[in-house]
């Protein structure tokens, strides 16, 4: 739990700690505050596209070389795999 003071009538209570970096009323005066810290949120999705950064963007890429080579296997493996961590980010950020 993090303790919080309202900003205009002072009242102390204890909110969880899912509400760090949001906002929440004040159970007095109905106030909004700012809950202090960073939510955990932004590690989420840093990780989640950083992840699909050096892993799939570079099977795209491989994907488009082998298309303007002409090498059909290249780009169907290559592409083949870009899909499938593409599915997997989707599935990731929607069952967050």
């Amino acid at each position: 739990m993090l303790s919080i003071t309202c900003k205009q009538c002072r009242t102390g209570w204890q909110v969880p700690k899912s509400k760090k970096g949001g906002q929440v009323n004040c159970p007095s005066c109905g106030v909004v505050n700012e809950v202090a810290g960073a939510s955990d949120a932004g590690w989420f999705y840093g990780l989640a596209f950083g992840g699909y950064a050096l892993v799939g963007l570079p099977l795209a890429i491989t994907a488009v070389i082998g298309i303007l080579n002409g090498e059909a296997g290249t780009a169907v493996c290559f592409g083949s795999a870009f899909a499938v961590v593409t599915i997997v980010l989707l599935f990731v950020l929607l069952g967050s």
